[in-house]
């Protein structure tokens, strides 16, 4: 098969969802292109958004680095090429964490590509939605709305709101929306763009996937779960076939769907979802991760709602350790979890243990401060104990 009929393959498995089956393609292909060639640095770019997709970010960013590289030399510095490739690598480099090249590297690829194809064009807002996401990536949600709205006011006129790049920047507004708290926003964007996609892409498309995901967190957040649960299902049966196990948005879909069955039918499926999470998690990262701590807590939160202390005890300080090494957003639950394992402990009567985990303003300093909390404690616990129908504790 010759080089042209690969690389057409290539997009034709792109554009119907098939992730994984491209990138294999992609790779075979650019095994055979010259080291500084046009074609290899238009290969790397492909290869480079697909594990971007994939979540293979490391291998995302060294073949965009390269592709970026290759670009300058035999497209030009000011090139829209060059400017695309450098535009994939920044957001490749926010969802990484390095947000400050992130930034840099966009601002000049947008105004690159806006200067070299009009700032009216599909390259524009493709560039402006970029720069919009990594705006977003990097907390700055009054310059990540200048951007969307640009990209949106484009594709609103050209290609038109029935458009697929139309449906994603409704996405990408309502993500915008989300983070503002503004709910109510955000879902009817969501359902809109559902909508365009199924028509367009067709209703198993990853695409469509990843819009539902969305809406349906909007729905569990506003308290609809049996709404939420239907599209989750729907979420991990379209991603099952495009994504890796091992992907954070196929454990995300996991976790939430343990959340919704724990809502609406109990403990026992629920805790098999989790572990489940947890266990691709263990096997697949040896890391720290956002969807892992949702797992190990996940599991741990339910075991304590069965009054399962000893089983849920493991899983609370793994949370505890975790959050460590997380960011501020996950800190945030460190009062919550050392709450949680503090009642842990005082239904296991661990005293000494709960006593260690209050806040250096609450504990006892002196032999009467020690007995006061002590008791206090003791009549906790036993208010608690006779509320579940177990003897009470003596000391």
């Amino acid at each position: 098969m010759a080089k042209s009929e690969q690389l057409s393959k290539v997009d034709d498995l792109y554009a119907q969802g098939k992730y994984q089956e491209a990138a294999a393609e992609c790779s075979r292909v650019l095994a055979g292109l010259p080291e500084n060639s046009a074609e290899r640095a238009l290969t790397l770019l492909k290869l480079g958004r697909l594990q971007d997709r994939l979540h293979n970010l490391s291998k995302a960013i060294e073949h965009l680095r390269s592709s970026v590289e290759i670009s300058k030399n035999v497209f030009g510095e000011n090139n829209e090429k060059t400017a695309e490739a450098m535009s994939a690598l920044a957001l490749a480099l926010a969802a990484n964490g390095d947000t400050n090249e992130a930034e840099e590297l966009v601002e000049t690829a947008t105004k690159l590509r806006c200067q070299a194809c009009g700032v009216d064009s599909p390259e524009a807002a493709d560039a402006y939605d970029d720069l919009g996401l990594v705006h977003l990536s990097c907390g700055h949600p009054k310059e990540a709305e200048k951007s969307l709205v640009k990209s949106m006011g484009i594709r609103r006129r050209k290609p038109g709101k029935m458009h697929k790049d139309y449906a994603i920047s409704l996405r990408h507004t309502a993500i915008l929306r989300q983070k503002e708290g503004k709910v109510s926003l955000s879902e009817p964007l969501l359902n809109e763009s559902v909508d365009i996609l199924q028509r367009q892409l067709g209703k198993d498309h990853p695409e469509v996937g990843v819009s539902l995901d969305l809406l349906a967190e909007q729905q569990f957040e506003r308290k609809r779960p049996i709404e939420a649960e239907k599209n989750w299902r729907r979420v991990r049966d379209i991603l099952a076939p495009a994504l890796p196990e091992e992907h954070p948005a196929r454990i995300s879909v996991l976790n939430r769907l343990a959340a919704c069955a724990l809502i609406l039918r109990g403990s026992e499926e629920a805790t098999q979802l989790y572990s489940q999470a947890l266990e691709i998690c263990d096997r697949a990262y040896k890391e720290d991760t956002v969807f892992k701590l949702d797992s190990v807590l996940g599991l741990g939160l339910t075991y304590l709602r069965d009054y399962q202390f000893a089983e849920a005890e493991p899983h609370v300080k793994r949370g505890l350790r975790m959050i460590e090494s997380l960011s501020s957003r996950e800190m945030r639950l460190e009062n919550l979890l050392i709450d949680k394992l503090i009642t842990i402990y005082i239904f296991q009567g661990k005293f000494g243990d709960a006593l260690l985990l209050l806040p250096n303003s609450l504990r006892a300093k002196h032999t009467a401060d020690f007995h006061d909390t002590m008791d206090s404690i003791y009549q906790i616990a036993n208010v608690i104990r006779k509320s579940i129908g177990k003897e009470p504790l003596k000391h």
